[in-house]
């Protein structure tokens, strides 16, 4: 059976989590966080952030424990602390939803991208609920959104083969 790397980003739960659901049932998970330098020294990140953050990791953490599993976190630049986590493991991918935030998140996510690639590691990128990856007018971004929020919420999993 495979060990796939599942990418908690701001998407710190385990119900109504698309990417945990498509790999949770077909293979191993190593759920992995990845403390940002370049986030928490930005000049818009203030310590109410941090806290909640922080907060949400820890339950993130209790709520894996009672699932068999654990989170793994590590502190530094995504890219080659990811590659690295999948080294340390022999991981056999990652899983990940992309960053919503379209300038610095999505130039993140292309460094992720060059760096997997060069190293023959496979990553699957999922859009997170209510996401849309094009941009969309107003209007249409709105039906969008109501579409995807009436949507029934994914189940978290029971139990984690970690």
């Amino acid at each position: 059976m495979t060990l796939q790397v599942v990418w908690f980003r701001r998407d710190l739960r385990l119900s109504d989590h698309p990417a945990l659901c498509h790999i949770s049932s077909s293979a191993r998970v190593l759920p992995l966080f990845i403390l940002d330098p370049a986030l928490l020294r930005h000049p818009e990140t203030g310590a109410a952030r941090v806290a909640v953050m922080l907060d949400s990791l820890a339950s993130l953490g209790q709520d894996l424990r009672a699932r068999q599993s654990r989170l793994e976190v590590r502190w530094g630049e995504p890219a080659t602390t990811l590659l690295q986590v999948v080294r340390d493991y022999g991981a056999d991918g990652v899983v990940a939803h992309v960053d919503t935030e379209r300038i610095v998140g999505r130039v993140s996510d292309a460094r992720v991208n060059r760096m997997l690639a060069e190293a023959r590691i496979p990553i699957h990128w999922i859009e997170p609920p209510g996401a849309v990856a094009p941009l969309l007018a107003y209007s249409d971004f709105r039906r969008s959104w109501h579409a995807a929020m009436a949507q029934k919420p994914l189940p978290a999993p029971t139990r984690l083969r970690t």
